[in-house]
Formats: C-alpha cells, sequence, structure tokens
C-alpha cells in the first residue's frame, strides 16, 4: 500500500479541483482540454465557388476533398461517419443505410448557412482537413453525432455493426 504526503494530497486535491472547475465552467467542455474552440491549431475560414457532400464526413470545396473534423484536433479528435453503401468500405449493411443517410444529411446542412475552416496541414491521403461550421456554432460534425450517424474519434465505438 502506498502513502501519500499530506502536501502532496492537497496538491492532487487543488489539481483536480481545477480541472473538474474547467469542465463544469466551460460552455464547451472540450475546449478545457484543448480541442474545442479557440484551442490548439486554428484553421481559416475558406470561401467555395462550389461546396459539395462527398459522404457524412468528407466535403469538397471547389474540387479539394477535405476530411472534417469538428471541434477536434487533426489526428487528434473528432468525428467519424459511418461508411456508405456505395462506397465498398461498410462493413454490414446497417452501417451503409447509415453512412447514405449521413451523406444525405451532409448535404442537408450544405444548404444552410455554412462557412468551411481549414487547417494548414492534410491527412495521409493528401485531403485538406477542415470544420464546417454552421450558422448556430456548432459544427456539422456535432449534429452528426447529435443525430446518430457519426461516433467519436478515435475512441468512440462502431456500434452500427454491433
Amino acid at each position: 500500500m502506498t502513502t501519500t504526503k499530506p502536501n502532496a494530497r492537497r496538491h492532487l486535491l487543488a489539481t483536480l479541483l481545477a480541472a473538474t472547475s474547467a469542465l463544469l465552467l466551460t460552455p464547451n467542455p472540450a475546449s478545457a482540454l484543448g480541442d474545442g474552440p479557440g484551442t490548439g491549431p486554428t484553421p481559416s475560414p475558406v470561401s467555395c465557388a462550389r461546396l459539395e457532400a462527398v459522404d457524412g464526413d468528407n466535403v469538397r470545396c471547389d474540387g479539394l476533398n477535405v476530411r472534417l473534423v469538428g471541434w477536434g484536433s487533426p489526428g487528434r479528435g473528432g468525428f467519424d461517419a459511418a461508411e456508405t453503401s456505395t462506397g465498398g468500405h461498410a462493413e454490414c449493411l446497417e452501417e451503409g443505410l447509415i453512412g447514405d443517410r449521413a451523406t444525405q444529411r451532409m448535404r442537408q446542412l450544405l444548404r444552410g448557412d455554412v462557412e468551411l475552416h481549414l487547417f494548414e496541414e492534410r491527412d495521409r491521403y493528401g485531403r485538406g482537413l477542415g470544420r464546417l461550421v454552421l450558422a448556430d456554432g456548432r459544427t456539422a460534425g456535432d449534429v452528426m453525432l447529435e443525430e446518430g450517424y457519426a461516433r467519436e474519434w478515435p475512441d468512440g465505438p462502431e456500434w452500427w455493426c454491433e
């Protein structure tokens, strides 16, 4: 059994209290952890003459494929929509159906007032990495997660084939 000195216990308690307070008092708790708006790498707004949905987590801006990361940071976190039935990557029928609906939902979101923000870096497939921000301040990733078209990435379960 390990014993902790009183000063170390007070320091640990103060650290836990500060972290809990930051999470409880922050409108977007992810930002207290470094993944929300205003933290980490900052994407820049871009104008697209043509912005279209590729699927539930990718868009195309004037020919550039962009992988959306929601409020996550490239390579650290975000969302992952189900694969479509036509893309050949769905692992079961249910995933394909959800992925098809996710693509339709992304198309609906793009008809609204949206702003695409791009990070400087690219993913391993050469796609741009971005965030699609809606007029109400949410991201497309927020909507996809809330409505059941996507999972948290990288640690969310791929529940659609269970």
